[in-house]
């Protein structure tokens, strides 16, 4: 665990040996299947590969079902190749909002595969039993979870016994979506607007969710859509900016303390804060380990579906 002080919030790399991320997203599918933009596993199995499938399917439905055949495929693909070490995996456990679309998850759980397939039961919110056991591990329960992907954030708040959970998409237009085959390079400047433009989105959430009477204690797990190094440092992912720059949380909490100083009566106001940072995947896998039909299998390869996968290897 890194702790990084930074005024009045202290961040928390938390880690847990029994839990490894993959980086999958940029494995070569073998080859470039029809409606993708290429062969790599981004292309090949995620939301914009969907979009194309359903442009050109008969139905909604029968471009699922496609999409679905290719992600047994792939978990087959990974285990067979043991990429990151999935070779030892016993069972998948699956999340992620592409699996909401009808036809995929029904594809991926009648494929033959030599291993059992278990779906997160909220597939869109899988973070939300991970995140909530954190808070429970740090704290008492109660606090705020933000599972961020490419195109969303998933939220959670947990107060006094009850959860409150929200979808913010992603403005395209203040943000846009840089693929990681985009040639052309951004200047500092830029890398700065697009940081800054970033944490506002983040900070803006968080107030959402505790601009009310009684807000949650200021405990935060932050569960970011890229590897995240053990001091904090976010790599290379869709948001422009990222790749290397320590300082992205830290602007985030300073962008949530500028709403927050402007409500006088706030409880946060003065109080000293807490932020849980982790991998989104690293998130899924602490939900992952909670679900009925993982903890026999030893170890488990959790993947989650959405602009392009996400994985973890977890050891239960």
């Amino acid at each position: 665990m890194n702790v990084s002080p930074q005024g009045r919030w202290t961040i928390e790399r938390v880690l847990d040996p029994a839990i490894r991320p993959l980086e999958v997203w940029n494995e070569d599918f073998g080859a470039q299947p029809a409606g993708a933009a290429g062969s790599l596993l981004y292309q090949a199995i995620g939301s914009q590969r969907l979009d194309a499938l359903r442009a050109q399917s008969s139905s909604a439905r029968e471009a699922a079902e496609t999409l679905g055949s290719d992600v047994a495929r792939t978990l087959r693909l990974l285990v067979d190749r043991d990429v990151g070490g999935a070779g030892q995996a016993r069972a998948v456990w699956l999340g992620g909002g592409l699996l909401n679309s009808e036809g995929v998850r029904d594809t991926v759980l009648k494929a033959s595969l030599p291993f059992p397939v278990v779906v997160a039961d909220d597939p869109t919110f899988c973070g939300a039993a991970g995140g909530k056991q954190l808070l429970a591990q740090y704290g008492d329960g109660r606090g705020v979870v933000l599972d961020m992907g490419q195109t969303s954030i998933k939220g959670i708040a947990y107060s006094k016994g009850r959860a409150r959970q929200l979808v913010f998409p992603r403005d395209h237009h203040s943000l846009p979506l840089r693929l990681p085959d985009d040639a052309d390079p951004i200047s500092a400047q830029q890398a700065h607007v697009f940081i800054e433009r970033a944490a506002g989105f983040v900070a803006r959430v968080i107030h959402g969710f505790v601009a009310v009477r009684e807000p949650p204690p200021p405990l935060l797990v932050l569960a970011l859509p890229t590897a995240v190094s053990d001091n904090g440092t976010p790599q290379a992912c869709t948001y422009p900016g990222w790749s290397g720059y320590v300082e992205l949380v830290p602007r985030i909490t300073a962008q949530l303390d500028e709403w927050i100083q402007t409500d006088h009566g706030h409880p946060w106001r003065n109080a000293e804060g807490r932020v849980l940072l982790l991998n989104d995947a690293e998130l899924a896998a602490r939900s992952a380990r909670l679900q009925s039909g993982i903890a026999a299998a030893r170890t488990a390869l959790v993947m989650t579906l959405g602009f392009g996968p996400g994985a973890a290897l977890l050891s239960t």
